[in-house]
């Protein structure tokens, strides 16, 4: 794998299984792509898995990333519970760490390296943020039922960071919650709902998601600080991505989304494949937010590499 020159965002997604042949299959196989990440500005993602790495992680973070890794759900709305931690250095060897607080058994989360922890994996009544290097605790409010927890950055770097959960909404939507450090409660998000929600990408005070139908939603996390208005984030959404890109394409080929939006270099990329060719046609748009509260999508050049 070659070094690019742009900060590389590497996305390779796999589906943990409870046995261990494949597990050490694909440890291996993501120790192997750390080993090949020229710096830190590179990025590295396993499903849910940090994306950066601190200073005070050090020495480890030659080593980089750790892997979450635990046993398949038959439900694919509800993340793992049981879990190990792994570095990926010379066969990913399981990395010791302090033991999680008593009675948090299920993992949520694992955004910036913090796990997010509760107490049941149905009705949870307890919420905690837990960074196994330095054995930080920080106890949120816990909304329930609860499917996923996302962090906009690492606690321990920023004190203005931001907690964004998913609930359930009917049998296969979800809808999306909002907490601050000092806030008493969460505040909705976008009630709307959308599908199943896999990943939240922060860039520039906005969350960005995508769900399985492709419909892309961004909220403005900077709206709705205001006490006497409403507290909810203006959001905007975008219905079925894959037909706006086609449009902008102007081809009869299916254009397929691929994984997340992804922020690189201070952009947020969505990466698009042009079925019907082989191999199939890789593109790359931007999505860009407007002064007047619409979203536009912008084709761009192919700087940027996306392995996975």
């Amino acid at each position: 794998m070659a070094h690019p020159t742009h900060a590389m965002a590497a996305c390779f997604r796999v589906r943990l299984t409870c046995e261990v042949t494949e597990r050490s299959r694909l440890l291996a196989g993501a120790a192997e792509i750390s080993r090949r990440l020229s710096s830190d500005a590179d990025h590295l993602y396993i499903h849910q898995v940090c994306t950066h790495w601190r200073a005070s992680t050090s020495p480890l973070v030659v080593y980089r990333p750790w892997v979450v890794s635990g046993r398949a759900r038959r439900r694919g709305l509800i993340p793992t519970g049981d879990y190990s931690l792994h570095l990926p250095r010379r066969g990913a060897q399981r990395m010791e760490v302090g033991a999680p607080p008593a009675g948090f058994l299920y993992c949520y989360g694992t955004s910036w390296g913090w796990l997010s922890l509760v107490d049941d994996d149905r009705c949870p009544t307890r919420l905690v943020l837990w960074e196994p290097l330095s054995n930080t605790e920080i106890a949120l409010p816990c909304p329930s039922p609860l499917t996923r927890i996302f962090l906009s950055d690492d606690p321990l770097v920023l004190s203005n960071w931001i907690a964004i959960a998913t609930q359930l909404k009917g049998l296969i939507g979800q809808k999306t919650l909002l907490w601050r450090p000092g806030d008493a409660d969460w505040t909705m998000m976008y009630e709307e709902g959308t599908f199943e929600i896999d990943t939240i990408a922060f860039l520039e005070g906005k969350a960005y998601y995508i769900d399985v139908q492709r419909n892309v939603v961004i909220c403005d996390l900077n709206t709705g600080t205001d006490p006497s208005a409403d507290p909810s984030p203006k959001c905007t959404r975008i219905y079925n991505v894959c037909s706006v890109v086609k449009r902008l394409c102007r081809c009869d080929r299916l254009h397929l989304v691929r994984g997340p939006p992804t922020a690189c270099n201070g952009e947020l990329l969505l990466e698009v494949f042009r079925l019907g060719s082989h191999p199939s046609l890789a593109e790359v748009y931007k999505i860009q937010w407007t002064l007047d509260l619409h979203v536009e999508l912008h084709e761009r050049v192919m700087d940027s590499l996306f392995v996975g």
